[in-house]
């Protein structure tokens, strides 16, 4: 992944988190979940934003909706609201399906001095000036992702900070197209670059074309909940 590379990593320090929360007396649990590709396709603050919007729409990608529904499931559990992951699921399709979900998330944003119409017109978020596509000229099944370069690329875009008083552009980063096992023909689009200039966008593009891997034979991803600690 991009931050633990890996899952013995991640296990080491997700039983740390959990014995911390439970010698300062609360029920603790940590989902591990991959990160061997980026989460949903939005990489950068506005359409990261624009990104969980959708997904409170139910139209949102999918791997990120399955990956909120699993956190919430062992949320409502942890907090005494239901006593099993099933029922818990149940009540946040719900929840999700009524528009209820979407309606907190607008109370959020008005609560933080946010125009909350940003969830009926998404042009009311922050938009980068140049918008190009990035292709890919190779045949075959996209096999990885390098998600530490895609991170690193969407902070030299502006998206992050490198150092801590970085500014933050919430316009740029990076959208992608193609997730591991998603088949590949010459020219097709497999990312789309939100810059300030052209040439931090042809600098992008070249960077999310050595982040991306190429396999002939077809390639199964991992799953998305690799386990939990408890």
């Amino acid at each position: 992944g991009a931050f633990l590379k890996t899952q013995t990593e991640a296990e080491k320090l997700a039983e740390l988190m959990v014995a911390i929360g439970k010698n300062a007396g609360r029920r603790t649990v940590a989902v591990l979940s991959t990160m061997e590709q980026p989460l949903g396709r939005a990489i950068g603050n506005a359409l990261e934003v624009k990104e969980a919007i959708d997904t409170l729409k139910g139209e949102g990608p999918r791997d990120l909706e399955e990956l909120a529904l699993a956190l919430g499931v062992q949320m409502l559990i942890l907090a005494g609201i239901v006593d099993n992951e099933e029922t818990a699921r149940l009540k946040l399709e719900e929840v999700l399906a009524s528009g209820r979900a979407l309606r907190c998330f607008e109370g959020w944003v008005k609560a933080q001095g946010g125009n909350p119409l940003i969830t009926e017109e998404p042009t009311l978020l922050p938009k980068a000036s140049i918008v190009c596509s990035v292709k890919c000229n190779l045949r075959g099944y996209v096999s990885a992702w390098d998600t530490e370069a895609l991170g690193l690329a969407a902070m030299r875009l502006g998206a992050g900070r490198e150092r801590k008083g970085d500014p933050i552009d919430h316009s740029v980063g990076l959208m992608i197209e193609k997730k591991i096992g998603d088949r590949m023909e010459p020219g097709e689009e497999i990312a789309q670059v939100y810059a300030r200039s052209e040439q931090e966008a042809t600098s992008a593009e070249q960077d999310v074309l050595a982040a991306i891997r190429i396999s002939s034979l077809p390639v199964t991803p991992a799953p998305l909940i690799l386990g939990y600690i408890i």
